[in-house]
């Protein structure tokens, strides 16, 4: 009744409650089966399952800030998990000479490049909202840090900005979602990429098959070559062996 969702309390003996509204309840006038009766206050839906009339219930509705912190974690976890991949694939040793798989790959630096500039930039409808004015900065390896304490500062003191800068139509979240929908996208740089050497990777298998092919028909060839030579080999073989053993008998009646 506070919250404005019903003019009066009712009760069960009267049969004018809001939960208890089956026949059996109204005829009764006791509750039979369990029923959530739900009202919307200052945009908090509350769902009652149950209530003592003699008794106040008093409810405080808090902010939860926890969903801010664990999703901007969160990126900074994946964003960290990226830059050491892509350190990785580009690396180079300069003692040993060895270099990773996309080591001086101009793609990948523009990639990486510019989702940094993205991290790095102002956000917001002005462009003036930094993340380091909420916690986040990087290091010299290109890692990502989170002060959680600088950030929880801020969503007390200044709770709209960081919306702003996170999630809001010209926040972070937004433009690093566009950024990568650019690269990813059928025609982008990067898709376009993958389909070459998706291409080139193909051809390769043609051209292995096309291989195959030709060591089978050089194998089976080889095979009957092979065969008919130890065939006349055997012959050549009989045949000395009569003749040495003619020979062996003319030399006995020789003698």
């Amino acid at each position: 009744r506070s919250a404005g969702a019903i003019p009066a309390m009712g009760s069960v003996g009267s049969g004018n409650t809001v939960s208890d509204f089956e026949p059996e309840e109204v005829h009764r006038k006791v509750s039979v089966s369990t029923a959530v009766a739900q009202c919307s206050w200052k945009g908090v839906t509350l769902n009652l399952l149950k209530a003592d009339p003699t008794e106040a219930t008093i409810l405080g509705v808090n902010r939860d800030d926890s969903t801010i912190e664990e999703s901007i974690s969160a990126f900074v976890t994946a964003w960290n998990a990226f830059a050491t991949k892509t350190d990785t694939l580009g690396e180079y040793n300069p003692v040993t000479g060895n270099g990773g798989p996309l080591n001086g790959n101009a793609l990948m630096r523009g990639i990486e490049s510019r989702l940094r500039t993205e991290v790095s930039a102002g956000q917001g409808p002005d462009g003036n909202l930094l993340g380091g004015e909420f916690g986040l900065s990087f290091d010299s390896n290109g890692q990502l840090s989170l002060d959680t304490a600088r950030l929880a500062e801020a969503l007390t003191d200044r709770r709209a900005d960081v919306a702003a800068w996170w999630s809001g139509d010209a926040g972070m979240a937004v433009k690093l979602t566009d950024a990568l929908d650019s690269m990813l996208d059928d025609g982008a740089s990067l898709k376009s990429r993958e389909d070459a050497l998706e291409a080139v990777l193909t051809r390769i298998d043609e051209s292995n098959d096309k291989l195959d092919l030709r060591m089978e028909r050089a194998q089976s060839r080889y095979l009957q070559q092979f065969t008919a030579l130890d065939i006349a080999l055997a012959q050549l073989q009989s045949t000395s062996s009569f003749l040495s053993s003619q020979l062996a008998s003319l030399t006995i009646s020789t003698s």
